[in-house]
């Protein structure tokens, strides 16, 4: 196995790590999961005090954590309770899972529109933007459908990108690693007048931890905005190519395959904003190019070419009263795929919207409704009730329920080869979402906590009678899924001058689901049962941040695991700028583990970079 960094160039990382020159404090700068309530809503607020009625975490990235995170995959892994099943790690495929949800029943949203694709939620991390372009990451835990629409059954995870600064800024960033990684990136951004624009380029690849996981990917985007007045136009546009060995990713009989994906995107928006009322108007676009070769070294014997285009546009309202805050409003969407396999097939979307939300004295109250329609499906009428009460300043508890849905992706209605078959007959899903539970905060300290209980009806998955027999996409019935999860924050140097330990995060999230004996299911059945995170920051000498992400797993079905990454964090600031430096070292214990069916994940490795910023 070719490894890129030697002995000596780790130790010449380490020397530059701990050379005694200025240090820059950026605690202030770097503040991670600020209590925000934006995710779960349209309507978006930073109220001082205002009422939590979700579960929800907001993850705030700093520079630091784009250079060391190679992925926002590995940023929520890290810092939610998120269960991330990787294929291809460093950003090549992962599934996300929120409360033991299969990966097609989370919806993954850029700035409150939803990409996740038609054909398959294995796209939907697929995200045409770099690291560089994640201002923050907020995770809803819960339904969401009635502010979405189809996909949010167990959460939503959204990507904030940054929006472009008023200062001409240049940003460049390269790092190196085992298993000849390397990834380079740079950024600029340009204001002029009322224009702002930032465009950013980042490069990834790597010969691969084994034989058949060597990546190449490549990302570029471009963010505008322009302001007259009260309006406000942006633009985000991105794109997203990569080429990777699929060593097992969809059959462990071709341990040969090969994927290549071209993602392309744009979301075009308005804000209109005149006294207490706002007008959003948004459009956007996203096409998928998937090729996908089950053998390599038979590149005719079984090749599967998909393209999907979504396209549509919504307009929401928002007007602010005496009475309350009140969002309407409307959407029109067009989906379809053109694939070898698939063949050709096209939906279209329409659907509406309200949300209401009020506080009458210590009662918060958020209550909201949409209908969708799909030309291939029944109308779905999505609805939501939380309310939040403030028994002290610091101390709330919360209480909801909602109902969600989902309607079939073009791979479970119509993929057909020897091992899978889709079934056409498939009927949307649809749960009702139960939960309670409690926030804390206050000087230096949080905590939330939430019992919640889901029970979803036509539940799809991939089923299949016995080892020799094809997988076949079915509504298999009934399924309640319930759980705890909980987070606990510790901002120690406002209690104690430790000197040395600034902060602990503790997260942990347990989930009990079916247990159905006599059925072979290729995803339900395989929820995190256990899942604990703990985060702590350390102070070392010469201005050095030392961060412990510690992380124990157990998989329904598989092996329990214990994972620590180590990271080492050096800010150093100069006349026009300022530098940030790293060293990771990954799965320090050199754990074998899985987290989707028998495919390796990677042992110990050691990554060093250094980003600059003019």
């Amino acid at each position: 196995m070719d490894i890129l960094l030697t002995s000596r160039k780790i130790a010449v990382y380490i020397l530059l790590l701990f050379l005694p020159i200025r240090a820059v404090s950026f605690a202030d700068e770097n503040i991670k999961l600020r209590p925000l309530v934006i995710t779960s809503t349209r309507i978006y607020s930073r109220e001082e005090g205002k009422i939590p009625v979700r579960s929800e975490d907001s993850i705030v990235l700093g520079e630091s954590e784009a250079l060391s995170h190679f992925s926002a995959a590995s940023i929520l892994s890290d810092f939610s309770l998120t269960d991330v099943r990787t294929r291809g790690p460093y950003g090549v495929q992962a599934d996300i899972s929120i409360r033991g949800a299969p990966f097609e029943e989370n919806l993954v949203l850029i700035n409150g529109i939803s990409i996740n694709d038609p054909k398959s939620g294995h796209h939907n991390m697929d995200i045409p933007l770099t690291m560089h372009d994640m201002e923050r990451v907020d995770v809803t835990y819960g339904p969401a459908s009635s502010v979405y629409g189809s996909g949010a059954l167990g959460g939503a995870v959204n990507i904030i990108p940054g929006k472009p600064g008023d200062e001409l800024r240049i940003f460049g960033s390269s790092t190196t690693g085992w298993w000849d990684y390397y990834s380079g990136s740079a950024s600029i951004n340009i204001p002029a007048g009322p224009l702002k624009t930032r465009n950013s380029v980042e490069w990834q690849r790597s010969t691969g931890f084994a034989p058949e996981t060597e990546f190449d990917m490549l990302t570029a985007s471009s963010f505008s905005e322009l302001t007259f007045d009260d309006v406000k136009f942006g633009c985000l546009l991105g794109y997203l190519t990569k080429k990777f060995g699929a060593d097992n990713f969809y059959s462990n009989l071709y341990p040969n395959e090969e994927e290549s994906i071209n993602t392309g995107l744009l979301i075009a928006d308005a804000e209109i904003k005149k006294d207490t009322v706002l007008i959003k108007p948004v459009f956007y676009w996203k096409r998928l190019q998937d090729k996908f070769i089950l053998d390599r070294n038979r590149k005719s014997f079984s090749r599967n070419d998909h393209t999907t285009d979504m396209c549509g546009g919504e307009i929401t309202s928002r007007v602010r009263t005496e009475f309350g805050t009140v969002v309407f409003g409307g959407l029109v969407g067009n989906e379809k795929i053109s694939s070898t396999n698939m063949g050709k097939h096209r939906r279209v979307k329409s659907g509406a919207f309200l949300e209401y939300e009020n506080r009458i004295a210590n009662l918060f109250l958020n209550a909201s409704a949409r209908v969708d329609y799909y030309s291939t499906f029944k109308t779905h009428f999505s609805p939501s009730l939380n309310l939040g009460y403030a028994l002290f300043p610091e101390l709330t508890i919360r209480a909801g329920a909602a109902e969600s849905f989902r309607v079939p992706t073009f791979t479970e209605l119509y993929y057909s080869t020897a091992a899978n078959k889709g079934n056409p007959g498939l009927q949307s899903e649809k749960a009702w979402n139960y939960e309670a539970g409690l926030n804390y905060t206050s000087e230096g300290a949080s905590v939330f906590a939430t019992v919640f209980l889901r029970n979803t009806k036509k539940i799809i998955d991939w089923m299949r009678k016995s080892p020799s027999s094809a997988w076949q996409a079915e509504n298999i019935g009934e399924f309640d899924m319930y759980g705890v999860e909980s987070r606990l924050k510790l901002e120690l140097e406002k209690f104690i001058e430790t000197g040395f330990l600034k902060s602990v995060t503790l997260r942990y999230a347990f989930l009990e689901g079916p247990s159905k004996k006599g059925i072979t299911s290729k995803y339900v059945l395989e929820y995190l049962k256990h899942n604990l995170i703990t985060n702590l920051e350390c102070a070392l000498p010469f201005g050095i941040t030392e961060e412990l992400n510690f992380s124990f797993r157990k998989r329904q079905g598989y092996e329990k695991y214990f994972l620590l990454d180590l990271i080492t964090y050096k800010d150093v600031e100069f006349k026009k700028g300022k530098a940030n430096l790293f060293l990771k070292l990954s799965n320090v214990f050199n754990t074998e583990y899985c987290e989707q069916g028998e495919i390796k994940m990677p042992g110990f490795a050691a990554f060093a970079g250094a980003g600059v910023e003019f």
